[in-house]
């Protein structure tokens, strides 16, 4: 996988989502790619598995893109994300 400065690493890069109330894990992904355009899969996915739009997300800046935000405000779902700092 490429990480910062174009250096290859191993490495891989996982996705959850959990339920918050049962602790339980409904889906996962594992993968050894850039998981910049992630979330959104991963939203489609909870959508189809809880079939509701009824619950909140929680993920760090790292997926705090414009893209990745659409597909929250499409799928009519409550975000939480970090915002860059500026500098």
């Amino acid at each position: 996988m490429i990480t910062r400065n174009n250096i290859i690493e191993v490495a891989y890069n996982a996705q959850s989502s959990v339920d918050s109330k049962h602790c339980l894990a409904i889906d996962y992904k594992v993968t050894n790619e850039n998981d910049s355009k992630a979330i959104g899969d991963m939203l489609v996915s909870a959508k189809t598995i809880l079939n509701s739009t009824d619950f909140s997300v929680l993920y760090d800046k790292g997926f705090n893109t414009g893209s990745e935000i659409k597909i929250d405000i499409e799928l009519g779902i409550n975000i939480m994300v970090a915002l860059f700092k500026a500098v």
